[in-house]
């Protein structure tokens, strides 16, 4: 509720159908006559101490059945608003308001702000300082609050299960930029919270919720507003060779980059580094566009077009085919896709390389030539992609956590590794031997790092740029082929050359590393390469 609640009941244009008077009053429980306002614009005030009662949910149905209003939208509020709105109310329907009156009313109701608006922003604040990427919020049998914290998920707290449901119903509500702000805790929904809502640091939030046995989940994704800034590939942790082969694909005036990887990879940031990167190179003489659904992060110097949201996944992909089609008209050097996610958009995408753009976009897929595979899968015709003019770069990435450099130890053959796949302490003791540097592992945490022996997280990455035998080995369906043929492109490192680098340099504990990329860094090819030789 707001002054323009007030207003519109003060000069008659909004009607309480709960009012004592009204065709709706009959229907309410009268335990909660205090507690539901409904209004003629079908929109349910209720107090968020009461939002889980039977009753409630009884008033709703009932409602829709009479067909009193086009739909009821739930909207969290507390018992000092409804009983403002009333009194602006009554003042209406007996003639007594005023311009005073009027201005009073409006004062309180801006006054009363909820204060489970204000436990959600101190939940955003809280996560905020501890560098959360996510927030997941678990409401049934057992209700709790964890962070996504450096990749791993930490319990943080077990509130009560009204508390959190009222919290999650009241964020989803008022606090969201949606078109239906029915909170629907049986089905799976999605939005975006409200800038006005959010705390300096945070440039957005990117809300999903879905049923679960007994309750539902609702995951928070923490959008950081600083997130890109100052970022170099260098910084984020690309290795030298990929610094020189991203330098080709950023010069380059047309073809399409995809960066692949799962969810919570880093994506999106090192989408935006580039952009940024190569906007900053081109002095402003460029005009870079993107399309994303919504926009991540702000790209200084692009415009950012979002795709707003729609109610079904087939609208979603459809605005978003519209959006794309819309920024090639619109005259860009340079065109970012926020994701590549039907055969749709990824046909969009290449037609756009194929037309003179420089393209950078995202897609889902489990290493840098599975790229390709995904963009059939997609449905891609193959006669446009294979074409090393027009697909010029793939890239996979992960994250991996790094050590806490206070607390971190180092390695040491006398002692057996706990957690570790047989063969990997030995295969750490001859790198070691061939090998400059010092193995390192997980400390038992200081208070540097809160106890956890870790510092952050660091980039694990596989660039690829084509050629015309690596299309046509992908044409051929030779995936060994293909394979040995990547291996001998200049300047490429695997997945698993990077991280060996990174822990030969003392950043990852190898255990990590395993879990990170799996355990083909251990593959007889790639010991031998790294026993043999120094690489």
């Amino acid at each position: 509720m707001n002054h323009l609640d007030i207003q519109g009941v003060l000069s008659g244009q909004l009607q309480i159908l709960t009012d004592e008077h009204g065709p709706a009053h009959e229907l309410l429980d009268r335990s909660l006559d205090d507690a539901l306002c409904l209004l003629s614009d079908g929109r349910l005030l209720i107090d968020v101490g009461h939002m889980s009662e039977p009753g409630a949910f009884r008033f709703v149905e009932l409602v829709r059945a009479k067909e009193l209003v086009p739909d009821v939208r739930l909207v969290p509020s507390d018992r000092s608003q409804i009983a403002t709105l009333r009194q602006a109310y009554r003042l209406h329907e007996g003639g007594a308001a005023d311009s005073r009156m009027s201005q009073a009313l409006s004062s309180v109701g801006n006054i009363s702000t909820s204060a489970v608006q204000q436990s959600v922003v101190s939940l955003l604040t809280h996560a905020l300082e501890q560098r959360a990427s996510d927030i997941h919020i678990r409401v049934g049998e057992t209700s709790q609050v964890l962070y996504r914290l450096n990749g791993e998920i930490q319990l943080i707290e077990s509130p009560e299960r009204n508390k959190l449901e009222a919290m999650c119903r009241c964020l989803y509500a008022t606090m969201c930029d949606v078109s239906e702000a029915d909170f629907r805790p049986n089905e799976t929904q999605d939005a975006k919270m409200d800038r006005s809502f959010l705390p300096p640091r945070l440039f957005g939030v990117r809300v999903a919720t879905a049923p679960q046995v007994g309750g539902f989940l609702m995951v928070l994704r923490l959008l950081y507003a600083s997130t890109g800034n100052n970022l170099t590939p260098a910084k984020l942790g690309f290795q030298p060779e990929q610094l020189a082969i991203l330098d080709e694909l950023t010069e380059a005036s047309a073809g399409i980059t995809i960066i692949a990887g799962g969810t919570g990879s880093g994506k999106s940031t090192t989408l935006q580094c580039l952009l940024a990167n190569a906007l900053t190179a081109s002095e402003g003489k460029l005009s870079a566009l993107t399309v994303e659904d919504p926009p991540e992060y702000p790209i200084p110097g692009a415009v950012q077009i979002p795709v707003s949201n729609a109610s079904t996944e087939e609208e979603r992909r459809a605005a978003f085919a519209r959006a794309i089609k819309a920024m090639l008209r619109l005259d860009p050097d340079i065109c970012m896709i926020g994701e590549v996610r039907d055969g749709a958009s990824g046909s969009l995408a290449i037609q756009a390389a194929m037309t003179g753009h420089q393209v950078w976009t995202t897609v889902h897929a489990n290493s840098a030539i599975g790229v390709l595979a995904r963009f059939a899968d997609l449905g891609v015709d193959r006669s446009l992609f294979a074409d090393p003019e027009i697909v010029r770069g793939m890239l996979f990435q992960t994250l991996v956590q790094t050590l806490c450099q206070h607390c971190s130890t180092l390695f040491d053959l006398r002692v057996p590794l706990s957690d570790a796949p047989a063969g990997l302490q030995p295969f750490l003791a001859q790198l070691q031997g061939r090998h400059a540097g010092q193995l390192r592992l997980r400390g038992n945490g200081c208070d540097k790092c809160k106890g956890k022996g870790i510092s952050g997280r660091a980039l694990l990455a596989e660039l690829v740029k084509t050629d015309a035998e690596l299309m046509r080995l992908f044409l051929a369906s030779d995936k060994i082929g293909l394979a040995r043929h990547v291996a001998t492109l200049p300047n490429y490192l695997s997945l698993a050359d990077v991280t060996l680098r990174n822990v030969l340099q003392g950043k990852i504990d190898p255990r990590d590393g395993v879990r990170a990329v799996g355990r083909y860094f251990e593959m007889p090819q790639v010991r031998a390469r790294w026993l043999d030789e120094r690489a």
